[in-house]
């Protein structure tokens, strides 16, 4: 099996993307939506699933409410991806990842251990008649390679020589494009990566959007925040999956040791987790939280489930979580094997706060037995062995 070859500069990751090589496996980027106001990126989930002929599947969600005409994305992408490539997922298939993989929390039981453009700006404003309108700006060197309908988007393949003529054309082409993304898009160019342009059609209906995917040659799934951090909000939420090919750790960062004890219930059924974890991740850290690492068909019931249109049974699947705010997105992270790191279970069994317990107490104490509320966790069953190919 082939591996993708990997240079670390100073301060980015640098891929090798020769043709004779390996490539790498990209996902997400600029998420540089609205024609009038750019919107900032609160949060990214992305699935890697890696396929058994040396190529990784890349599904990515997206979130958009607004009209359809106000979407625009931007994705680096391998060189040579062509429209063949190019899919959707279900729209719940994160959702479903959610529910089986994220961290549980159970009480145990008894005995059991445990910016915007103005119309002149400021300045002298010259006459109609005055007026000298400037040459358009140069797109040379940018090429769209390739164009296809994919679910409810109108997707573009680009290529570029320069950067700032690909922001002139993005910016021509309907997608809002700060200046700030020219190093970042030039530094992607270097590589010599292309870049797929996303837009909604003009009929896409009311609700959540497909996921949208894509399958590129290599092994080694890695995401390009340089862009992301373009459009990105502070402390921005990332949760990332990787499937199908055995236990993955972070290569170029940190894989923490999370301390669960450290968790507290704030209600009958909420804990603070997600705050905890955000504290233990830091500032300017490159840390991850390794939050499911199993084979997840034989955990928990994905049959009927968008899981089940996209993963086998005997998938495994790694789950990661962390928070990265845009000055910390300074390199693109990615995830190679490992035959050491071990499984990980989802399920944590957290005892009682003495403040909650109090008053838990008193609420118990002071209302009948039928008014007490029991917290109860479905049980996860796991299912005969089947198989179901994603396409």
């Amino acid at each position: 099996m082939r591996n993708t070859l990997v240079h670390l500069g100073a301060s980015a990751l640098a891929l090798g993307l020769a043709w004779t090589t390996p490539t790498t496996a990209e996902a997400c980027g600029g998420f540089f939506c609205d024609n009038v106001n750019p919107v900032v990126q609160t949060a990214e989930r992305v699935l890697f699933r890696i396929n058994d002929d040396d190529t990784t599947t890349v599904i990515v969600e997206v979130q958009y409410e607004g009209p359809p005409s106000d979407f625009g994305w931007i994705l680096p992408v391998a060189p040579g991806i062509s429209t063949d490539d190019l899919g959707t997922a279900p729209p719940g298939l994160f959702d479903a990842l959610e529910e089986k993989t994220a961290p549980r929390f159970e009480r145990p039981s008894y005995g059991q251990a445990a910016g915007i453009d103005d119309e002149g700006g400021c300045g002298l404003r010259r006459s109609r008649s005055d007026f000298v309108p400037p040459p358009p700006p140069d797109t040379s060197g940018v090429e769209v390679v390739g164009e296809a309908v994919v679910g409810p988007y109108a997707v573009e393949i680009i290529t570029a020589e320069k950067a700032e003529n690909l922001s002139n054309w993005l910016i021509a082409n309907g997608y809002q494009i700060s200046q700030a993304a020219i190093p970042a898009m030039e530094h992607y160019i270097n590589l010599e990566m292309s870049f797929i342009g996303l837009k909604l059609t003009a009929d896409v209906p009311a609700g959540p959007i497909d996921a949208f995917s894509f399958t590129v040659p290599g092994r080694v799934p890695s995401l390009p925040l340089i862009l992301t951090s373009i459009a990105a909000a502070a402390d921005m939420e990332i949760i990332t999956y990787v499937a199908g090919a055995g236990r993955h750790v972070p290569a170029n960062g940190d894989d923490i040791e999370f301390d669960y004890d450290s968790v507290r219930w704030v209600s009958e059924d909420e804990t603070d987790y997600t705050d905890v974890l955000a504290r233990s991740i830091g500032d300017g850290a490159q840390r991850w939280n390794t939050e499911f690492a199993s084979i997840l068909g034989e955990l928990v019931d994905i049959q009927d489930t968008p899981i089940d249109e996209v993963l086998d049974r005997d998938d495994y699947v790694n789950r990661y979580h962390t928070f990265m705010s845009p000055i910390e997105m300074t390199y693109d992270p990615y995830w190679v094997p490992s035959t050491v790191a071990p499984d990980i279970d989802n399920l944590h069994y957290l005892e009682e706060t003495e403040d909650y317990s109090g008053e838990l107490e008193a609420a118990a104490s002071s209302a009948p037995l039928s008014g007490m509320m029991v917290v109860m966790m479905p049980l996860l069953l796991a299912l005969p062995r089947r198989r179901r190919s994603f396409t």
